[in-house]
């Protein structure tokens, strides 16, 4: 009751959508045939090709610009660029590459750095073997 009510509100209120869309001709078409939810379907077609060209074009120049700004700033752009690497590194690859991430004295000692633990020995010594053959 409620799903048919809101169904008939919104074919009524893009009524005058599907007229200048589909023509006079068209329009008698859909009278002669009525097909309920019609406007309720352009509605949502219409939101989803706005949200895929919002995301797809726009999305991107605007992410674009908010980089190009964090690149002018000399602090940031340091810390922004590591970050992004690291993401990218891990969370584009398609097989699971990095199994840990470790925490190792480098370059010296009290100094700390992040590692991505990738291979154990076994594994390395297979990959060794398959090269050689």
């Amino acid at each position: 009751m409620i799903l048919s009510f809101v169904i008939t509100r919104v074919d009524r209120t893009m009524a005058p959508v599907i007229q200048k869309v589909f023509g006079p001709q068209g329009l008698h078409l859909l009278e002669e045939w009525h097909i309920p939810g019609m406007g309720f379907l352009l509605l949502g077609l219409f939101i989803i090709g706005v949200g895929l060209v919002g995301t797809n074009f726009i999305g991107k120049k605007v992410v674009a610009t908010g980089e190009k700004i964090l690149h002018k700033i000399p602090v940031v752009r340091v810390i922004y660029t590591s970050i992004k690497k690291v993401v990218d590194t891990v969370s584009l690859t398609e097989t699971a590459s990095f199994q840990k991430m470790v925490l190792i004295t480098y370059p010296r000692e009290p100094l700390k750095t992040l590692g991505l633990y990738a291979v154990t020995h076994r594994q390395a010594s297979v990959m060794r073997l398959v090269k050689k053959c």
